[in-house]
C-alpha cells in the first residue's frame, strides 16, 4: 500500500493488525454476497 498519509503510521504493528483484519472482513462480506472483492493491488492500479 502506498498512501502518503499512511507512511508514518504503516510499520506499527497495530496497523497491520486493523489492516489484516479489514481484508479479511471484506472478503467475507464479498463472499455473503456472492461479489469478487477488490484487492489492494486493483485499487492501486484503477488510481
Amino acid at each position: 500500500m502506498n498512501d502518503p498519509a499512511l507512511n508514518s503510521i504503516q510499520n506499527i504493528e497495530q496497523f497491520t493488525a486493523i489492516v489484516e483484519q479489514a481484508t479479511q472482513r471484506h472478503e467475507a462480506f464479498a463472499e455473503r454476497f456472492g461479489l469478487e472483492p477488490e484487492s489492494l493491488v486493483d485499487l492501486t492500479l484503477n488510481q
